[in-house]
């Protein structure tokens, strides 16, 4: 079993969400739908974007550059990023 999911709704019953296991032993990952998609769209995306670690991809590059960044290996200014792997 690769995810685990539950479903996250509030007290009227409407579905909010998901929570998201993408590893074993793992904090879950959150998921709404944003504008424009559904619910388990945004979850299938989400499912496509995960690589090797807890969280989606593009979310964990975003991250490494900004700690990059804040710790100054990195200039201000534009980057170019080369994409570590293809998501669909």
């Amino acid at each position: 079993m690769k995810y685990s999911i539950a479903e996250i709704k509030n007290n009227a019953g409407e579905m909010l969400g998901f929570a998201l296991r993408t590893k074993i032993n793992c904090a879950p990952v959150y998921i709404s739908a944003g504008h424009l998609i559904t619910q388990e769209e945004s979850l299938d995306i989400i499912k496509k974007s995960v690589g090797n670690y807890r969280i989606p991809e593009p979310t964990r590059l975003a991250h490494n550059l900004v700690n990059d960044f804040r710790l100054g290996k990195l200039k201000a200014g534009f980057h170019e990023v080369a994409p570590s792997l293809t998501l669909f």
